[in-house]
This record gives C-alpha cells, structure tokens and sequence, in this order.
C-alpha cells in the first residue's frame, strides 16, 4: 500500500520453501533497504499462537527482505514463539525474543561477529513485544511473569500436548498466566 492508499501487494509469501504463517513483527534497516519481520510459527495462525508455546514448536524465524534486490532469506531459525524484534541503534545486530522462554537472541548483522548469534537476555518472563528507544535501549512488555505451572507447559512438551488435548484454551492459558491477568513492562540496554 503506497502513501495514496491502494491495493496492497504480497511481498513475501515464503522463505527458503516454507510459507509465512504468521508474522509478527518488523523492523527497518532504511540504510541498506533491509525488511526484517519474525514469522512466529509455519503452522499456527494468530490465535493458535499460545499451542506453539506450549508444543515446543521451534519452527519461528527472523526473514530478511531486501527492496533493492528482492531477495528473501532466513537469518535466524529455531526460535520457539519469537515475538517481537528491533534493530539496535546503528544496525549493527537486532534482538528477538521467544515468548515461551523469555529468552532475547541476539543476531549481529555486522563487523566481525556479523552472522552470529548469542543470547542477549533471559527475562522473568513472557515477552510480547520490542521497541527500541531514541536513546539505543529496548522496552519489552510481558504478558505475564514466570510460574511454575508455565513453566513445566513449556519445559515438558509431553504436558504440554496433553494439555492440548484434554484443557480448554480459556484454562490453559489461565493457567500459564498464573491465573492473575498483568502486564509488564522492562527497559534492557542496548
């Protein structure tokens, strides 16, 4: 969709053979025209986001887009329920974060360690988005803290498919929340 409005255009439909079901966030490199988005899972839709937490199933990923050149490519896989990504202030590596493990992975997009990966954080807790501030810093927020009943939905897969199965989505996501519905909100630096 351009500044008049208009009908919007399909850009990328899948990456390297698997289609983009569901994605979620997207940051800018205006400098080298690079689109990065997370696509959160290549199975579940929007709504079914919480049986991929729940599944362990490690099939979300950070796509890079280049206008210039179109070309479309995966630079970080494996990611269980990534939500949220942001660049860093000079472009140099964006950070992701998987809600399901409040972990923040860090890809470095430049300089020597361009193409790496390490762990830029562990949250106590489940993130649900990124914003990167005018200073170089990030704002998470956090649907929830850490408990012990989500924990082990996320660390046992076997429950985690049982519960599936035999608990209502309203329960179990009651249940992953600790049965007290919050929010918070973390500034980590940049």
């Amino acid at each position: 969709v351009g500044p008049e409005g208009g009908l919007a255009e399909l850009v990328v439909g899948e990456a390297e053979g698997r289609k983009v079901i569901f994605a979620n966030q997207m940051d800018v490199d205006e400098e080298e025209d690079d689109f990065y988005f997370s696509d959160s899972s290549d199975k579940y839709h929007f709504r079914e986001i919480f049986y991929v937490t729940i599944n362990g199933e490690r099939s979300g990923r950070v796509i890079k887009y280049n206008k210039k050149t179109k070309e479309v490519k995966v630079v970080m896989d494996n990611l269980l329920s990534n939500n949220g990504l942001a660049l860093n202030k000079d472009g140099s590596f964006l950070i992701t974060c998987e809600s399901a493990t409040g972990i923040v992975h860090r890809l470095w997009l430049k300089g020597p360690k361009a193409g790496t990966r390490d762990i830029f954080a562990k949250i106590p807790g489940h993130p649900d988005n990124i914003r990167r501030t005018p200073t170089g810093d990030f704002w998470l927020g956090l649907q929830c803290k850490n408990n012990l009943i989500g924990n082990l939905l996320v660390s046992k897969r076997w429950l985690g498919r049982l519960a599936e199965k035999t608990v209502n989505l309203k329960l179990l996501t009651a249940l992953f929340n600790g049965f007290m519905p919050h929010g918070i909100v973390v500034k980590i630096s940049g």
